[in-house]
């Protein structure tokens, strides 16, 4: 076996369970009873559901510090927990899209709870998440195209006081 027909089955067989986690085996009838599946089995046409369905890939964090609890809340004890919704862009980038209490902080202490989410967001970092999407070449052989998406996200973080000590998850 050559090395290119090697390498073209590893990426055919990494296609296929791209293409199963996918959804894209529905071509597969299950065969009638009492008969062998190899006879039923009508493999995927060119630019059907297993050739164009496209796997995602979700973004995966290379830094995400969590925010520091205001100093001016830890006097009053305030505890809250904040729900974010955020995008990663193609460059790996968090931005705030939008911010909302799930329990809200004091009215005195909600912008120091919101800029410390800020801040902490302003250094979060991603690998972005990846559209994979395999192509049939003209020789048969399928090639994995792999595109960086911007995707939304979101994630909840919570402020406390427990004997003294601020905490945040």
């Amino acid at each position: 076996m050559k090395p290119s027909d090697l390498d073209n089955r590893r990426r055919l067989g990494l296609f296929c369970v791209a293409a199963l986690i996918a959804g894209g085996c529905a071509a597969m009838k299950p065969p009638p009873t009492g008969s062998s599946q190899i006879e039923h089995f009508q493999p995927e046409q060119k630019g059907t559901r297993a050739s164009s369905t496209p796997l995602v890939i979700p973004p995966g964090p290379l830094e995400q510090a969590l925010p520091d609890y205001p100093a001016s809340a830890l006097v009053d004890e305030v505890a809250c927990v904040a729900r974010i919704l955020y995008h990663v862009e193609r460059s790996g980038e968090a931005r705030l899209v939008k911010l909302e209490w799930d329990v809200l902080p004091p009215d005195e202490h909600a912008a120091a709870f919101e800029e410390a989410i800020r801040t902490a967001m302003s250094g979060w970092s991603f690998t972005p998440a990846v559209r994979i999407l395999g192509k049939q070449q003209e020789d048969g052989s399928i090639e994995l195209e792999r595109t960086p998406i911007p995707q939304a996200q979101h994630a909840f973080i919570r402020f406390r006081v427990e004997d003294g000590e601020a905490i945040v998850e």
